[in-house]
């Protein structure tokens, strides 16, 4: 479970960081 949330957790900052730049 650890090495999918530390597989998730930088893709979820990614598409934060993309919503953010579209708004």
């Amino acid at each position: 479970y650890l090495l999918m949330f530390l597989h998730w957790l930088p893709l979820n900052l990614l598409i934060l960081k993309s919503e953010s730049f579209m708004l």
